[in-house]
């Protein structure tokens, strides 16, 4: 089953973080479950899923994108919340 953009949905409160931080970021595939991480982490890949953030990107690794519905703030890596 193919998923798109619109069948994944962004939390409110990671849209106005993302905003916030002028930044695109990722959700990736861990071994602990998805992640999101700015792309100065990890870049995005051709196959990934782009959500659009107001002039922000999001994108969804076409791993995860499979699986998640809804991407919210607690799957942001604490160590980019700093």
């Amino acid at each position: 089953m193919a998923t798109n953009e619109s069948s994944i949905t962004v939390s409110p409160e990671l849209k106005e973080y993302i905003q916030k931080k002028q930044k695109d970021y990722r959700v990736n595939t861990t071994c602990a479950g998805p992640l999101i991480l700015p792309l100065e982490m990890k870049d995005n890949k051709p196959t990934d899923i782009v959500i659009n953030v107001g002039d922000q990107k999001l994108y969804i690794s076409a791993v995860q994108a499979r699986f998640v519905k809804h991407v919210d703030l607690s799957m942001l890596c604490k160590c980019v919340m700093e």
